[in-house]
This record gives C-alpha cells, sequence and structure tokens, in this order.
C-alpha cells in the first residue's frame, strides 16, 4: 500500500478545488476568439485573402487620342483603339487635287526664236512691197522666180554688188528666197551664195556640208540673208565656180546682168567645171520690157540644162 505524499492535497481536498470542464471550454472559446479578433485587425489593408494571387494598380490617364495604361492590371484585357478606316479608292477618284498649284513655278528660259515668233529685224532685212506668202512645193520642185526645180540639193547664187540697190532689187531678192526656203522639205539639203567681187557663203556648222532645210537651219538662212547689203562690184565667174564645188543638183543665178558680163569663154569654162551635175538656173533682173537679146544668161542656162527668166525691177515699187 503506497504511502501518502505529505506535499499533495488529500482526496477530499482535490475534489474541493477542481472546476468543471464547461467553464474551461468556455475560457478557451473566448480566448480563440480574442485572438482572431486580433490578427485581423492588424492585417495591412488591401491585402487579398487568396494566397499567390497578384494584385496592382491601375493609372489611367484620357489623352486627346486613345487611353495609355500605366503598371500591371490583375487579368483585365488590354483596351486598344480602333484603328481609322481607310478611304476607298471610289472616294479618292471623287476628291479633285490640283496638281498644278502643288508643284513650283519652273524657272526655264526658253531663248531663241520659236514656231510662231517673228525675226529680230536687221538693217539689212527687206522692205516687202508685196505679200510674203510662201509658195508650196509642187510635183515640179521648189519654185524661185516661177522657175520650180523637184531637186534634193539646190544653192541660191545672188547677186549683191552696188547696182542690186537700185530699184529695191535686193530686197525684193531677200523675200523671193525666204518665201523659197520655207517651201523646202527637211529632207532637203540647200546653201546660199551671196557674191560681189568677194564671196559670202551660209554656214550653220563646221563640217562644210550642204545643212537640211529643218527649221533651226532655216532660221540661221533667214538671218543670214536678212544681214546681206549691197556694195562692190561683180564677179559672176567665181560664184559660180564656187557654187558648183557644192555638188549641188539645182543652182539658181539670180543678178542684174551688169557688167562685167561673162565672156564666152567664161561660159565654156563653167560648162566644162559642171559637166552636166548641176541644172543652172538663169534670173534676170532687167528695166523695162525683155528685149529677147540672146545674152550670156539665157545661153549659160541652156549650155546647163537650166531655165531663163526675166524680171521687170520696174513692177516693185508699184
Amino acid at each position: 500500500m503506497p504511502l501518502p505524499n505529505p506535499f499533495l492535497p488529500s482526496t477530499s481536498e482535490q475534489r474541493n478545488y477542481s472546476i468543471p470542464s464547461w467553464v474551461l471550454s468556455v475560457i478557451l472559446h473566448i480566448s480563440l476568439l480574442v485572438t482572431l479578433l486580433i490578427n485581423i485587425q492588424n492585417r495591412p489593408a488591401g491585402q487579398d485573402e487568396t494566397p499567390g494571387h497578384q494584385v496592382g494598380i491601375i493609372l489611367k490617364e484620357t489623352p486627346q487620342q486613345g487611353e495609355i495604361h500605366q503598371g500591371q492590371a490583375s487579368e483585365q484585357p488590354e483596351e486598344t483603339t480602333p484603328p481609322l478606316p481607310s478611304p476607298s479608292k471610289a472616294l479618292l477618284n471623287q476628291i479633285p487635287v490640283d496638281f498644278d498649284s502643288q508643284l513650283p513655278e519652273p524657272d526655264i528660259q526658253i531663248l531663241g526664236p520659236g514656231l510662231e515668233q517673228s525675226l529680230p529685224q536687221s538693217s539689212g532685212a527687206p522692205a516687202r512691197s508685196r505679200p510674203f506668202n510662201p509658195p508650196a512645193a509642187t510635183r515640179s520642185g521648189v519654185p524661185f522666180f516661177g522657175i520650180e526645180d523637184p531637186a534634193q540639193k539646190i544653192t541660191y547664187v545672188v547677186d549683191r554688188s552696188s547696182s542690186m540697190s537700185d530699184r529695191r532689187r535686193l530686197a525684193e531678192a531677200k523675200v523671193e528666197l525666204l518665201s523659197s526656203l520655207e517651201a523646202l522639205q527637211e529632207h532637203q539639203q540647200f546653201q546660199i551664195i551671196f557674191y560681189n567681187r568677194d564671196i559670202s557663203i551660209l554656214s550653220v556648222d563646221q563640217t562644210g556640208r550642204m545643212p537640211f532645210a529643218v527649221e533651226v537651219n532655216k532660221t540661221l538662212a533667214t538671218r543670214f540673208v536678212q544681214g546681206i547689203e549691197p556694195r562692190g562690184s561683180t564677179d559672176h565667174h567665181k560664184a559660180l565656180i564656187q557654187a558648183l564645188q557644192l555638188g549641188t543638183e539645182a543652182l539658181f543665178l539670180l543678178t542684174d546682168a551688169d557688167a562685167p558680163r561673162l565672156q564666152p569663154s567664161d561660159l565654156d569654162d563653167v560648162t566644162r567645171h559642171n559637166n552636166r551635175r548641176t541644172r543652172i538656173h538663169a534670173i534676170e533682173f532687167g528695166v523695162g520690157p525683155s528685149l529677147g537679146s540672146d545674152n550670156f544668161l539665157k545661153q549659160l542656162a541652156r549650155r546647163n540644162q537650166g531655165s531663163y527668166r526675166y524680171v521687170n525691177v520696174s513692177e516693185f515699187i508699184r
């Protein structure tokens, strides 16, 4: 039998100090409830109870077009601005656009006479006593004072001696010459020689070949013709030999037949140099009706397969 422990209360005393179990249960539940309330009050504000869930702050600004978002959004779709609709091709075609007003003004200067511009008149320009009506080329060829020749290469040989200044002879010769040049086609070639004791020949380039009858060459020829003045004495033979060396098919010789005239030996020399390669046509300026004499111009044309024409210069001043 165990001995009683003097330090422990007796069985009767233990029964007097026992606490009921329901009291202990109430105290325990109250303690747990107080602890839970304290923990809830001490939690940071805004914290979600769901573990592992990210929470962010959305800052929203409203500009003129669209929206800009900063920060992290929690499982929210991104807002985007819908694209502007593009205009259809039919709408663009209906919109008038003035392209000329959008282009800069050209800073370009065009120099030289145009197709419809008049050429500058020089001191030697002919004063016309009759209208300038360029004749059209016919099947018989290009006309010059009523004589027509179908040649592809034509040379005009015009007397410019002092006697050609009388009764507007040289001025009328220039008018007819320019009219004949206008009738030339671009595939034709031409040359112009004015002569007294010396020779003045048209030069458009350094090749020395007969120029084609294109507009630019006609313009240069017109300026050359307008710059010629009558002066000096005459040398028909020298001018004819120079012209035949060009290899021309047709030659128009215009002169007032003033002295010195071609002698029979000169006619023989010209005919020999020509050797029937060039048709030589002669136009004579005379005063009054033709006397019908067989002068050196008629002989020159006859011996070189050409034609002769007499022109009464008295009609120029009417």
